[in-house]
């Protein structure tokens, strides 16, 4: 059986994982399935070592169109240039990335694995999802654009043979939101991304300090984790994520730590293992994105041993179950951790339920295992 899996761009992160966790599992079945995208950082050989991973994938890179076209209408040339490959090198299955399933039309057999679909972002009302009190300028380049992206978007409707996978609830209630009730030959399912390590690995030192994990950019606020720093006079703030040096974001970040004294420190493109070993020696985990569609930073913090605090909106709320540990202004973050600061004894009882909660839900085990009965209904009837 030939296999393909599409993603426009391979970017470090969380979708990556979840990319080579399904690998893994088609592996586990004698599969050997080919990556299409339209570029990658490095060889095969750079991902695997990056991810500790021993899938076995081959990676076919599509060329880009040789003129400029915005993003969504690029992306969608994308996924029929992938539709029009597969077609013609006689893929049997095609598993979809993209986070739309525009462009796919005629396609026999598909699964699409959803982590928010940008049909919800462009028809969404807000100027953008993860800034909601931001006020729209409508007059500028970025809300004409979405506006003309709500119609593109509106055309074309998804087909019974396709197989929907989300990452969360979250964004299994933005999909029927954009597409409504759908006649699918099976249902849209969750299988939760995944946490690497399959226990807890608590130090059982934990230091007085905060830790920050995720892409270093504006959606992940990084400025506004600073600014929280500088009023945690007790406390140590450690921002760590992946960033270009030469990224303007970056610079800003580096330069605003500064000014806010000793105890805010930012860690870049830090190895993995230093980063773990990181969030087993912080007591606090600080998650500041707004409609965080699931958030895999805040389950390794969890079975690292820190406790997290996170915005009260999107698949955070799936991960974080206590109330307690939820805000919905940045103001009320050093209240929290004052206030956890002050009761060691409940501190610790939060933490292991959500570490509970995580090795029951969250980790490789489970998503394998999820992943592999999905296989086994989705590739059974192909062969």
């Amino acid at each position: 059986m030939q296999v393909a899996i599409s993603q426009p761009g391979i970017i470090f992160g969380g979708r990556i994982k979840v990319l080579l966790g399904l690998t893994e599992a088609m592996n586990r079945r004698g599969i050997e399935p080919v990556w299409l995208t339209k570029h990658m950082p490095g060889e095969v050989e750079v991902i695997k070592a990056k991810y500790k991973t021993a899938a076995e994938f081959s990676v076919h890179v599509l060329p880009e169109p040789k003129f400029w076209f915005p993003d969504e209408w690029s992306l969608v040339l994308f996924n029929k240039k992938v539709s029009s490959w597969c077609k013609t090198n006689g893929i049997d299955i095609l598993f979809n990335s993209s986070n739309t399933v525009k462009g796919f039309s005629g396609f026999p057999r598909m699964v699409s694995y959803v982590h928010y679909p940008r049909e919800a972002r462009a028809l969404s009302s807000l100027g953008d999802i993860h800034t909601p009190g931001s006020e729209p300028d409508f007059l500028s380049k970025r809300y004409i654009y979405k506006r003309l992206t709500r119609l593109f978007y509106r055309l074309g409707d998804v087909a019974r043979n396709h197989c929907i996978l989300c990452n969360s609830e979250f964004t299994k209630e933005a999909f029927f939101d954009v597409y409504g009730d759908l006649d699918l030959q099976s249902p849209v399912e969750v299988i939760y991304p995944f946490c690497s390590q399959n226990e807890i690995r608590s130090s059982g030192r934990s230091m007085p300090a905060v830790a920050t994990l995720g892409r270093i950019c504006s959606a992940k606020r990084q400025l506004e984790q600073v600014k929280i720093g500088a009023e945690l006079d007790d406390l140590k703030l450690w921002i760590m994520g992946h960033a270009s040096e030469t990224n303007p974001y970056y610079i800003r970040v580096q330069e605003a730590a500064k000014q806010a004294g000793d105890h805010v420190e930012v860690f870049a493109n830090l190895p993995y293992d230093t980063v773990q070993e990181n969030l087993r020696q912080c007591r606090y985990f600080l998650h500041t994105n707004i409609n965080e569609p699931f958030g895999i930073t805040t389950v390794e913090a969890i079975l690292n041993g820190s406790l997290p605090i996170v915005h009260n909106s999107g698949g955070q709320k799936e991960v974080v179950c206590f109330d307690e540990l939820r805000y919905d202004n940045l103001d009320e973050i050093p209240h929290i951790l004052r206030k956890l600061e002050s009761s060691e004894k409940s501190r610790n009882a939060m933490l292991t339920a959500l570490q509970n909660h995580v090795l029951a839900n969250f980790t490789q085990n489970i998503f394998d295992n999820k992943a592999d009965d999905f296989l086994a209904r989705i590739l059974e009837p192909a062969v």
